[in-house]
């Protein structure tokens, strides 16, 4: 099965396990837990499919396991790797700070009871679809599994996509970005509220507070 998506140059992670045997990894794997989250059935056993879905959320729910703050603390770890998708030449679609993995991440953070409001979620809906498009039009034209928006194919991709230019597209992309940073960090700041240190003067008339 594998042999002809590589050829392809298609980039897929698989593994192979037992229903028992996914559950014990996710037990203590960020990226498993979140992982078959949103498990589809495709072909075979239904019932196994089923197995793991209402098990993945079992374990996700469980409040002895912190995930929501394990999963916040990834994010951070990332968005200082990766850049931010707003204002980067060549921004990371997947992994930059206003990215598909932020969506993402929240998405998983609604799972486990982070609130959204509806207008948040519906605007979040909307940029997964301009980052996702571009995403995959980047790995269409290149012919690579690279998400970083290179100078040299932004032509390209905008052209695939149907825009006046590679400005135009990119405009897109950073507006995209900046809504999604601004959401999800305000998201996140409900769970993990800045460490009070009181009000500090740093100006006449200016405060700085949290």
């Amino acid at each position: 099965l594998w042999y002809p998506i590589w050829d392809a140059g298609l980039k897929l992670g698989h593994s192979v396990r037992t229903v028992a045997e996914t559950m014990k990894l996710a037990n203590d794997d960020l990226d498993t837990a979140t992982g078959i989250l949103t498990v589809r059935f495709l072909a075979g056993e239904k019932s196994l499919a089923d197995e793991v879905a209402k098990g993945a959320s079992t374990n996700w729910l469980n409040p002895k396991k912190s995930w929501l703050r394990q999963l916040h603390a990834r994010v951070l770890e990332r968005q200082q790797k990766a850049g931010e998708v707003a204002f980067l030449l060549e921004p990371e679609l997947k992994e930059g700070m206003g990215g598909l993995r932020d969506i993402h991440a929240i998405g998983w953070a609604l799972s486990a009871g982070l609130v959204l409001s509806a207008e948040d979620t519906i605007s979040l809906a909307r940029h997964n679809e301009t980052l996702t498009r571009a995403r995959v039009a980047l790995h269409q034209v290149t012919n690579r599994a690279s998400d970083v928006l290179r100078l040299e194919d932004q032509d390209a991709v905008a052209a695939h996509l149907g825009y006046k230019d590679a400005d135009a597209l990119m405009a897109d992309i950073a507006a995209a970005g900046r809504s999604v940073m601004w959401i999800t960090d305000e998201a996140w700041a409900l769970l993990d509220p800045p460490k009070a240190r009181g009000v500090q003067p740093i100006a006449p008339g200016v405060e700085l507070a949290d």
